[in-house]
């Protein structure tokens, strides 16, 4: 962030060392944000992850830990598999519920369209 730059003519952004700008002549207009030094930095990654264990610490139970920096289908696979792991529970749930025992061909789909499986307040499910 700390390399951060923004055109002021176009609003696009740049990093000096991962974006640079395509000429001098952008380069020579390019403004940093106030916020982006690096004392301002540290402040708001320590905010955030203050805030991250806060949140973590509510949702744990419904929490599933993936290891991100495996292969994207690996990835892929374990994130699909959670969710549809927590469409079910919750499915699953929602028959435990309303005191109905069938599990006739609806499955995850029809949990997930049936009243919100997914939603805001809920993360990947185990």
């Amino acid at each position: 962030v700390v390399g951060r730059r923004t055109d002021p003519e176009t609003g696009k952004i740049y990093h000096m060392t991962f974006n640079p700008p395509e000429s001098e002549e952008i380069s020579e207009r390019l403004v940093q944000r106030s916020d982006d030094t690096e004392e301002k930095i540290k402040v708001r990654v320590k905010a955030f992850h203050d805030n991250c264990d806060a949140v973590k610490s509510y949702f744990e139970p419904q929490l599933t830990r993936i290891e991100g920096t495996e292969a994207k289908a690996t990835v892929f696979s374990a994130v699909s598999d959670a969710i549809m792991q927590g469409i079910q529970s919750d499915s699953d749930s929602d028959n435990d519920s309303s005191g109905s025992s069938s599990s006739g061909g609806g499955g995850a789909a029809a949990g997930a369209r049936g009243g919100g499986a997914v939603g805001p307040s809920r993360s990947l499910g185990r």
